[in-house]
């Protein structure tokens, strides 16, 4: 019968023994955990190549999260992919802390202990993986969920997410020297989609600094410096626009501006910027391509129509092949080339 040693314990996985017990022809690896079967079972096997090899297969089964959660004293392990939650194994308390000690010894905070982040690395070239850690105390004991983020741009490029004269003012707007592009959409719309695709496109050139300030970076982007601060923080958000513009820039990125409560503030120092030679892209949340500009005017205190490259507001909307597609509305600023 097979079984695999987790810590002290032997473990038997679910789909491995009903293909056992139907006298199924050998037992290929069918379980969740097949990619770290050698490292469970290997006495020379570490907790630090564990608990890579682990986040590597959860991401080769198309996993978005990993769930380690408490269940009668010992640990839950799941995987979160598009068909939901997919139970894995049990782990002793031996093995959730060898993981969680693993992982936080490999990661950095984010303003406080319990949420943190690190990267992975595989393969030539290298796909890399950054991967959000929290940690949360409940009545039943401690829960870990990690978030998985593929880099970027193994996916959006603008090729990829427009077509025709959408793709081609988008280009040509990626292209200005300097003013403001607005990026808008409701929620959910796809919108830090097309942005981190344009900002992609810049990266590739290799012919400019660029900076991104966001609440939470999503996605890694090669060759973009993306800075994290909280936007609620008006003095840390004044702290980091300072010390970016020490740095050299040439393009930079704000994301949500109009959710925050300091958007004056957000809004005023990217027309500014725009207005001082730089690139600046703006994501935020719009009901068209001109309600962002009339929003970002009132935010900003002034009329940017001057200091506009262009507005593109999207939406997702079925296709009749099944799926989604998104449809944008583009507004030329005076400044598009």
């Amino acid at each position: 019968m097979p079984a695999h040693k987790l810590g002290r314990q032997w473990r038997f996985l679910r789909d491995e023994l009903e293909v056992f017990r139907a006298g199924g022809p050998g037992l290929e690896p069918v379980a969740a955990l097949a990619g770290v079967r050698s490292h469970l079972c290997a006495p020379s096997a570490s907790a630090a190549d564990l608990a890579r090899q682990l986040v590597w297969e959860a991401v080769d089964r198309g996993a978005s999260a990993i769930h380690l959660a408490p269940k009668d004293g010992s640990h839950e392990l799941r995987y979160r992919t598009d068909a939901g939650l997919e139970e894995v194994l049990g782990l002793d308390p031996e093995a959730f802390a060898a993981l969680d000690t693993e992982w936080t010894r490999a990661s950095q905070p984010i303003r406080d202990d319990a949420r943190r982040r690190f990267f992975l690395e595989r393969g030539a070239p290298a796909e890399r993986l950054q991967v959000r850690y929290r940690r949360l105390d409940t009545l039943a004991g401690p829960r870990l969920t990690l978030r998985l983020l593929r880099a970027a741009n193994q996916g959006a490029t603008l090729d990829r997410i427009a077509t025709g004269d959408v793709v081609k003012a988008l280009r040509r707007w990626c292209g200005a020297s300097h003013g403001l592009v607005l990026v808008a959409g409701r929620s959910g719309s796809g919108k830090t989609t097309t942005a981190y695709s344009c900002l992609a496109e810049l990266a590739a050139s290799q012919t400019r600094v660029i900076f991104t300030i966001e609440e939470s970076i999503g996605h890694y982007l090669p060759g973009v410096d993306q800075i994290e601060v909280d936007l609620h923080d008006e003095a840390a958000l004044r702290g980091t626009f300072a010390a970016v513009f020490d740095s050299d820039p040439d393009v930079l990125f704000l994301a949500s501006v109009i959710a925050q409560p300091h958007q004056h503030v957000l809004c005023g120092m990217a027309l500014s910027a725009a207005e001082s030679g730089h690139l600046v892209f703006v994501q935020m949340e719009a009901d068209s391509a001109d309600d962002a500009v009339r929003r970002f005017s009132a935010a900003a205190g002034r009329e940017v129509r001057r200091s506009l490259v262009g507005a593109v507001w999207q939406e997702l909307v079925p296709r009749p092949a099944g799926g989604r597609v998104a449809r944008y509305e583009l507004d030329s600023g005076d400044l598009s080339p």
